[in-house]
């Protein structure tokens, strides 16, 4: 399924009626759901790659926008003061004040821009832009069925451990029993110290793969809970 990038699906039929959806695989996919959306608003790299096809999507307006006449409007004030303007009376220098009031000048005007020879060259921006958007569209894509396969896997990989943690707890217990009946055995001298290091033995096996197992049952936990935007670290504690 993965391979072939089915969403949303929970069985393919090899052959019709050999396989049917039990209410586990349906379980399993309605939680695998439930995480990946709520994943995907807050795992940085999905929101990285959303913020990239928005601003994809803005470069694209702004090329089409290249394409439309533009009406501008503009004013201005300017002045001066100069050290050669004399008074043609006293012969002096007029003073700043009125130099900087005489001098005044105001300004308003209106411009319109119409695109002609940059048409073409507008136009080619634009399906450059299309493009950049369609990766942008596909990178997203791709993050997201990366993490949702990751889900999955996850996901899968909890029950698995799941029935894999019982059995092992099962056959420890069973070992327990074993080693206990050996040691009786043994003080009884129905068996040889041998026999029983080889019974004890096989009860440090059961233990160290139930020890195992249990350890890589809290790892995925712990991994599903972040994806679930659950706390995951105690941060307190570490400081």
């Amino acid at each position: 399924m993965q391979e072939m990038n089915l969403e949303y699906i929970n069985t393919i039929e090899i052959l019709p009626g050999l396989i049917n959806a039990g209410e586990n695989e349906a379980n399993d996919l309605q939680d695998q759901e439930a995480i990946f959306n709520a994943a995907k608003d807050f795992i940085p790299i999905i929101k990285a790659e959303e913020l990239k096809v928005a601003a994809s999507k803005k470069q694209l307006a702004m090329a089409r926008g290249s394409l439309y006449p533009s009406l501008s409007l503009y004013a201005g004030y300017r002045t001066g003061y100069f050290e050669t303007n004399m008074n043609t009376v006293t012969g002096e220098v007029i003073p700043f004040n009125d130099q900087i009031t005489d001098n005044a000048s105001r300004f308003v005007g209106v411009s319109l821009n119409i695109p002609i020879s940059n048409g073409w060259s507008g136009r080619s921006r634009i399906k450059q832009q299309k493009v950049a958007m369609m990766r942008a569209d596909n990178a997203l894509a791709v993050q997201k069925q990366q993490m949702y396969q990751l889900i999955q896997q996850l996901v899968q990989e909890a029950n698995a451990l799941q029935s894999e943690y019982k059995q092992s707890s099962q056959r420890t217990e069973a070992q327990v029993l074993s080693f206990n009946i050996a040691q009786k055995r043994y003080e009884k001298g129905l068996i040889s110290i041998i026999e029983l290091n080889q019974s004890k033995n096989l009860l440090a096996n059961a233990r160290n793969e139930n020890l195992q197992v249990q350890l890589r049952l809290m790892t995925n936990k712990s991994t599903l809970d972040f994806y679930k935007g659950l706390p995951v670290f105690n941060i307190n504690s570490a400081q």
